[in-house]
């Protein structure tokens, strides 16, 4: 390299780099070595949320369904209910099986749509407005158990994964459906 006299870019100049060049040498290391933890843990959220976004609405989805089969016709309430029952242990076996809900587990009543309180066995739904029904429909996992993604954990706290996942769902019976 050839120096030109006074130009202030061939001061220090030896070899190929410059002074200034020589001084900058690993900051570019250094620098993807403080940002790089950010933009991963960052890509690392956007998946784990993605994830247990799309378990939360696949239960919401299946909720909705459950309540809609004990719309269906069966000949006695409790076979509706296991029938809803069973309508949600189906379409979420393809979760882990430490988080995938029991039957048992799922929460089916039929009440009055006035009162919510009022979930007798043995209701009658009629047409009138205050003799009709809602069918509610509720159940969660423990989704911390053994969440699709595993959480980070920051100073002693699962950062990103909820504990529990819940998902309800309820139904007006129209014209005496039950």
């Amino acid at each position: 390299m050839v120096a030109i006299p006074n130009h202030p870019s061939s001061l220090h100049t030896v070899g190929p780099f410059t002074a200034r060049a020589r001084l900058q040498r690993g900051v570019y290391a250094l620098e993807w070595a403080i940002i790089f933890p950010v933009f991963f843990m960052l890509l690392y959220a956007i998946i784990s949320y993605g994830l247990t976004f799309l378990v939360r609405e696949s239960m919401q989805r299946v909720a909705e369904d459950g309540a809609r089969a004990v719309l269906q016709y069966h000949p006695t309430r409790d076979a509706r209910v296991e029938a809803a029952q069973a309508m949600v242990a189906k379409k979420m076996q393809w979760l882990p099986a430490a988080i995938r809900p029991n039957p048992n587990s799922v929460n089916v009543r039929i009440c009055k749509a006035m009162d919510a309180n009022d979930c007798a066995s043995n209701l009658a739904c009629g047409m009138l407005l205050h003799e009709r029904c809602m069918v509610h429909l509720d159940f969660s996992i423990h989704y911390a158990a053994s969440p699709l993604v595993p959480g980070l954990r920051l100073m002693d706290m699962e950062v990103l994964n909820p504990e529990t996942l819940f998902a309800s769902a309820s139904i007006l019976v129209d014209r005496g459906g039950l």
